[in-house]
């Protein structure tokens, strides 16, 4: 009988001793996981940090050539002047600026297929850096990918009207006639932003966003 006491009170020490050794694990996994998660969160709000600033810079090129784009002149980059050629293919971003891209591209035809994918890292519109710094202070730089991947054309010769009909009148000499004009519509895009990380290709945000110009 002394033997059977022996033999359970051996089988609760170690029943015990697997739900201990199960707790403690599973709070350095949690622990641990926090640590990483946290490391992961960092790292994840730099690079979405890079991609914010990209599609800032990525309304500046629209609204800086859109004139220039319609009229089939030169493009002139968003920032300093000797980053000229972060604007990849001015061609094809002419198009992109100034006409709606049609059944099939046919109204882009200087931009080879790669150029309309949504990816914005497959052969983009435009690409530069951002720096950033790692953890311990060291220079880290983003690259940032912008492309338009499509446009709704609209009227920017029309006039801002409050009307239900969406037309503004105005009489003419007093003889009854009237002069319709258009309503002004917005020319839409849509543009996708990515950055990377130059050090981890991990370490990436995008960003996918409608402008009205």
């Amino acid at each position: 009988m002394l033997k059977n006491e022996r033999g359970i009170a051996l089988v609760l020490v170690l029943i015990l001793s697997l739900i201990a050794l199960a707790i403690v694990s599973s709070l350095l996994y949690m622990a641990t996981m926090g640590t990483r998660t946290s490391g992961a969160e960092k790292f994840y709000r730099t690079a979405d940090d890079a991609a914010f600033g990209g599609t800032r810079i990525a309304l500046d090129m629209v609204i800086n050539n859109f004139d220039n784009a319609a009229a089939g002149g030169a493009l002139s980059a968003p920032f300093q002047a000797q980053l000229l050629s972060v604007l990849d293919d001015q061609a094809c971003i002419r198009q992109k600026l100034s006409r709606a891209p049609g059944a099939g591209f046919v109204n882009w035809t200087e931009c080879e297929p790669s150029r309309r994918t949504l990816n914005a890292a497959d052969t983009p519109d435009m690409t530069f850096q951002l720096n950033g710094v790692t953890a311990d202070g060291m220079p880290n730089p983003y690259n940032v990918f912008v492309k338009v991947v499509d446009t709704i054309e609209g009227n920017t010769a029309g006039t801002a009207s409050s009307s239900e009909s969406g037309l503004a009148t105005g009489g003419v000499g007093g003889g009854g006639a009237s002069v319709v004009t258009p309503q002004r519509r917005s020319w839409i895009y849509r543009i996708e932003v990515e950055a990377t990380d130059t050090a981890s290709q991990r370490e990436r945000a995008t960003y996918s966003m409608l402008y009205a110009h």
